[in-house]
């Protein structure tokens, strides 16, 4: 008798998620749609989460289509790359869906995926649109903050198959229409099988990475409006970590985000269009670069400016001379310019306020 292939393998990369690990594996289990298989990749937890998702998938999760397991790594990798590749290597649906272990999916997310997939034959099925709720708060389904992917105009309000232009796709992109998260696609195996398309060892921004290559190399690409996934913001995730030392959090940035267009900067040096096309390139790098100045900003207030310089300067004399370490150096400083600039504004604008209320005393 043929083993029956499952519709969608829904991978779950997980590290010392226990308190999380049931809710998340648990709304798979009441899924309206059973042709799919769970994949949990541990990458040696030091709690209780292998044991716990092991024994939920043996008792609740071998019924469905594909069944499910848990598998651990015998290295911790540091980050959830390169056990999602793990999962892609030992998948078996036509259809991949990520899902990060203390997340959830609603109850008809694979049903309504796998029924778009199939009738459009996307490559990547796109939901601009999630939950989102912080860690320790009961969601409420009616009143939950939904988050999208870009800006309002982006916005689909029915199933919308991209324009397959690659530079148009691209001006898109660098306008905010897409998002790096991976948790709110579902992807065709085949497709990334055949681009070869893997998670980089980064510590940070490998979603980001992935996607953009998927974004790029996807030809029907399917924006949908429809709600799927509860992303759980947690305090101590990689993506949220507030740290009170100013020179760690501008090595933790600015390493991000140099190791980012690293990545991107050799896949677009390797890629045809963006050889013909650097434009298309630099717009890329000036929209992450725009992300990036958000997160900074925050950081810069938090310190004296003259702070700012010795730390950046240390950061970028620690790194290769590269054009592209030069590039974003540049851009950096001329951004602390800015910001140098505006502060002096506003003090002027301050102590003239208070001359002006003086005087009329």
């Amino acid at each position: 008798m043929l083993e029956k292939i499952p519709a969608i393998s829904v991978i779950i990369p997980m590290y010392n998620a226990e308190k999380y690990i049931v809710q998340c594996l648990g709304s798979l289990a009441i899924q309206t749609f059973k042709e799919y298989e769970v994949i949990v990749v541990d990458y040696r937890s030091t709690d209780r989460s292998f044991d716990i998702a092991n024994q939920f998938v043996i008792q609740n999760l071998n019924k469905v289509g594909g069944g499910g397991q848990v598998i651990r790594r015998f290295t911790n990798s540091t980050n959830p790359n390169i056990p999602r590749n793990d999962g892609i290597k030992i998948s078996r649906g036509k259809y991949i869906l990520f899902i990060d272990s203390d997340d959830f999916i609603l109850p008809n997310a694979l049903e309504e995926l796998f029924k778009i997939a199939e009738e459009f034959q996307a490559d990547i099925v796109h939901a601009e649109k999630w939950l989102q709720n912080r860690d320790g708060e009961e969601i409420n389904f009616n009143t939950a903050m939904v988050i999208s992917s870009g800006t309002e105009r982006s916005f689909v309000d029915k199933i919308t198959v991209d324009n397959n232009d690659l530079a148009e796709r691209m001006i898109r992109y660098s306008q905010g229409y897409y998002f790096w998260h991976i948790w709110n696609n579902l992807y065709r195996r085949e497709f990334l099988i055949e681009n070869n398309l893997k998670f980089s060892d980064v510590m940070y921004g490998g979603d980001a990475i992935f996607n953009f290559s998927c974004i790029c190399r996807a030809k029907k690409f399917v924006r949908i409006p429809n709600i799927f996934s509860v992303h759980r913001v947690l305090e101590e995730s990689v993506s949220h970590i507030s740290n009170k030392d100013i020179g760690k959090k501008i090595h933790k940035y600015l390493s991000f985000f140099i190791e980012l267009l690293k990545t991107i900067d050799e896949y677009l040096m390797s890629t045809e269009f963006f050889i013909e096309n650097p434009q298309f390139k630099y717009m890329v790098f000036n929209f992450h670069l725009e992300f990036y100045f958000m997160i900074m900003d925050d950081i810069y207030s938090s310190f004296k400016p003259q702070d700012a310089d010795l730390f950046i300067k240390k950061e970028f004399q620690a790194r290769d001379s590269s054009t592209l370490s030069t590039f974003l150096f540049h851009t950096v400083n001329n951004f602390h310019k800015i910001i140098l600039n505006q502060q002096e504004q506003i003090n002027n604008l301050n102590s003239l306020l208070r001359n002006e209320k003086l005087w009329k005393q």
